[in-house]
């Protein structure tokens, strides 16, 4: 949290139509004035998204982001 931003970070990890696993670290920034969100700005690398969507492996560096035992 820096002020009224609050900054996160995660992986989306899901299941696309055909089974193929499908995951894409992302970070974002949330905005808040007088409790209310007012922005929302998120960031991902589209051109690996389109990679592992064309079937491409998943890189080794998601890995980590994604098989976090006991993670939410």
């Amino acid at each position: 949290v820096n002020g009224d931003r609050l900054f996160v970070e995660g992986a989306d990890d899901y299941l696309d139509d055909q089974g193929r696993r499908v995951a894409v670290p992302y970070a974002g920034v949330i905005e808040f004035r007088n409790g209310l969100v007012v922005g929302w700005r998120d960031y991902f690398d589209v051109a690996t998204l389109n990679r592992i969507k064309a079937g491409e492996p998943i890189p080794d560096a998601i890995e980590p982001l994604i098989d976090r035992v006991g993670e939410p």
